[in-house]
């Protein structure tokens, strides 16, 4: 979640690019062939900042960090469950959610 909030200007921006699938004032969905051409492009040398400029996003709107961060958290996705990790949402109803610090009996687990 980035600390900028989006005007309804840069909102409109965003949304025309085709590698986004929706944006809301603080946060952008991207789609999941652009995170995994992403990551790709990243191993072959290309930085962060390249990577979003040559696929038509305004650094100066989405953040000069974003890019760096996204792509860091795509290629941890990218390295734990590969391609298929990036082209599936594991957030929602399916999430398992954060495991339990504590041990729970069969009984507590039911």
């Amino acid at each position: 979640m980035s600390k900028n909030l989006f005007s309804e200007y840069q909102i409109k921006e965003l949304e025309k690019n085709p590698n986004v699938i929706r944006v809301s004032n603080r946060s952008i969905s991207y789609q999941p062939d652009f995170k995994v051409k992403a990551v790709k492009e990243y191993h072959k040398g290309k930085s962060p900042s390249q990577i979003f400029i040559e696929n038509d996003f305004n650094i100066v709107v989405i953040g000069k960090d974003q890019p760096k961060r996204c792509l860091q958290r795509w290629r941890e996705t990218f390295e734990k469950s590969g391609e298929l990790g990036l082209q599936t949402e594991r957030r929602g109803k399916a999430s398992s959610g954060r495991p339990s610090s504590k041990n729970l009996s069969a009984e507590e687990k039911l």
